[in-house]
């Protein structure tokens, strides 16, 4: 794998859904937030890094690129417990998924 380690750098936050009217609705909302000077570098990376392949129950191959989250729980009297956290290039050793663990989110 190439080294992406410094060539972008994004910040997300990811709050709990307060007013769901359907049971579709999701239950948390945010944002990415990647500020201009990194938008090419975060392009360059997209057109670059590898890609992995999976199948869809149609049968259609899709080709994806994978990015980084790492988030920390953080507290805030306006939107209660939420998660915020920085968006990177894909580490090698992030390829092994962690079962999740919905008690951290806080909903």
């Amino acid at each position: 794998m190439p080294n992406f380690a410094d060539d972008f750098k994004a910040n997300f936050s990811l709050y709990p859904a307060t007013n769901k009217k359907q049971e579709r609705s999701p239950d948390a909302w945010g944002f990415v937030k990647v500020s201009a000077d990194q938008v090419p570098a975060l392009i360059a990376y997209l057109q670059q890094a590898p890609r992995s392949t999976w199948t869809r129950k149609d049968g259609t191959n899709v080709e994806e690129v994978s990015i980084r989250l790492a988030g920390w729980k953080m507290d805030s009297e306006k939107y209660g417990t939420f998660l915020s956290g920085q968006v990177s290039p894909e580490r090698a050793q992030s390829s092994v998924v962690p079962p999740a663990d919905s008690a951290l989110l806080g909903f």
